[in-house]
């Protein structure tokens, strides 16, 4: 009897080299993917950063973060900010130190409505706040001063702020000065910064509504004085008789709007005025039609309430015209002027200055010559020995457009109120300052190299001191006299 064979049992699959050859190339792979990725992010950050902590933002690649000195933003700036990290360094070998942000809007080129001038002039200013600080004997806290760089007009402030959020405990931050200019995106920094409770001190807001107190932006203060004021102290010097508006409607430049809307509620009954739009392009078209009207219908004064760049094409715009004496007042902004004598359009400019027919004024915020008039003034020997420093480490940097007098005075303001409220072994509390400014008054202001400050609940001055100055035809700032604040507002 045959029988079949029972069929054998199928042969199991064994974990060969092939399966595990597999397995080892697909890790490989992912291995090797995530090596690339990594090298990929890596290398991106560093084509990205331009020192440590210092990033780039923005279409034309802006540094935007915070240095001690040791990055400086523009070579322009390399000078100034060396001192400074020179003066942090010996600071921070010893006790008690506290650390002021300056914060800047570091232009990218020509076009904006800041000069890299204006920025390094106030960093020399706060340079010689600071030196002249930790100098003084017994007193503590010492002071560090971090350079901020919110980029051309502020605009990239959202980049900044966390910067400065992350070293407010590492480097005892208690204080953000200088701030920028009179912008809805310097507005929107500021806003931010006081939520981070850090207190804050303008060294050329002017505009009236970047204010503290209750209804403002908490922690803040100025050492400038409003546009209200500057308004009053410019129409005071034209005198009676029809004065031309000519006005900037950029809703952006809170500068000019108020300095616009200020002036309309001083002279009611003067003609429409003459608008303009900064944002847009044609400006300088259009200041040759008010040119036009402005000679035409003869008028003697205008009131310019707008930026440096526009004013300049204004100038030029008369000059180009055979018209009357014209004499234009304009607000502090004025001081951004300078010229370049290789330059055609500032060669213009010269000419028309040059003429005899054009006279362009403006209410300053600080100069070097406001003192020669009474050497025995509140200020005179606070400037005299602030000149003799400024003058020992920058002897040819300019003063004449009182930049560097107004960061000195921000940064002097500062350190004065956070002195104020320090214990005894110079520890600051965060958010002291806000009662450090409220104390800053009476018998308590500070006296600073553009004369005494007192802050009110708002953190306004109170009686400040306007100088009004001359711009002559190459572009310098010529004093003329010294204008205050009326008392009653």
């Amino acid at each position: 009897m045959s029988s079949n064979p029972l069929p054998s049992s199928p042969t199991p699959i064994q974990p060969g080299t092939s399966g595990r050859r597999l397995v080892l190339r697909w890790l490989g792979a992912a291995v090797a993917l995530a090596v690339v990725i990594a090298g990929g992010v890596f290398l991106a950050d560093r084509l990205n950063q331009c020192a440590d902590g210092i990033t780039k933002h923005g279409e034309h690649g802006e540094c935007i973060g915070v240095s001690d000195g040791s990055y400086s933003f523009d070579e322009e700036l390399d000078q100034v900010t060396s001192l400074i990290k020179k003066e942090n360094d010996e600071v921070e070998g010893g006790r008690s130190w506290v650390s002021i942000v300056y914060m800047v809007p570091v232009p990218y080129d020509t076009s904006g409505s800041s000069s890299i001038a204006s920025v390094a002039g106030q960093l020399r200013g706060a340079y010689v706040a600071q030196y002249e600080a930790n100098r003084q004997t017994g007193e503590l806290p010492k002071i560090k001063v971090l350079i901020a760089n919110s980029g051309n007009a502020s605009a990239q402030w959202r980049h900044l702020t966390p910067k400065i959020a992350e070293r407010k405990g590492p480097d005892s931050i208690v204080a953000v000065a200088g701030l920028g200019q009179s912008l809805d995106a310097t507005r929107e920094a500021l806003g931010e910064l006081s939520r981070l409770g850090l207190p804050m001190i303008g060294a050329v807001i002017t505009t009236d509504d970047l204010h503290g107190g209750a209804d403002g932006i908490r922690g803040l203060a100025r050492v400038t004085p409003t546009n209200s004021d500057e308004a009053r102290a410019g129409l005071g010097q034209l005198g009676d008789g029809p004065v031309l508006l000519v006005r900037d409607t950029n809703p952006a430049d809170r500068y000019a709007k108020t300095l616009g809307d200020r002036f309309l509620e001083i002279r009611t009954k003067e003609a429409k005025p003459q608008n303009y739009d900064s944002s847009e392009p044609a400006v300088a078209n259009r200041m040759r039609q008010i040119a036009l009207e402005v000679c035409s219908l003869k008028y003697p004064k205008v009131y310019f309430a707008g930026r440096s760049r526009a004013i300049r094409q204004f100038v030029q715009a008369l000059g180009d015209r055979t018209c009357g004496e014209v004499t234009i007042m304009t607000g502090d902004d004025a001081s951004q002027i300078r010229l370049d004598p290789s330059n055609a359009e500032d060669q213009l400019f010269t000419k028309a200055l040059d003429s005899g027919r054009i006279k362009l004024t403006y209410t300053g915020l600080a100069h070097p010559k406001q003192w020669t008039l009474d050497a025995s003034a509140p200020g005179a020997s606070q400037f005299a020995k602030f000149s003799d420093v400024f003058r020992s480490e920058f002897p040819n940097a300019p003063l004449d457009d009182g930049q560097a007098m107004m960061g000195h005075d921000a940064v002097g303001t500062a350190i004065k109120a956070l002195r104020d409220v320090a214990s005894t072994a110079g520890k600051v509390q965060p958010g002291a300052l806000i009662n450090g400014w409220h104390g800053v008054q009476g018998e308590n202001r500070y006296t600073g190299v553009t004369g005494p400050l007192e802050l009110d609940e708002k953190g306004n001055t109170i009686g400040k001191i306007i100088p009004i100055l001359q711009i002559l035809p190459h572009g310098e700032k010529a004093f003329v006299k010294l204008a205050v604040r009326p008392a009653a507002q």
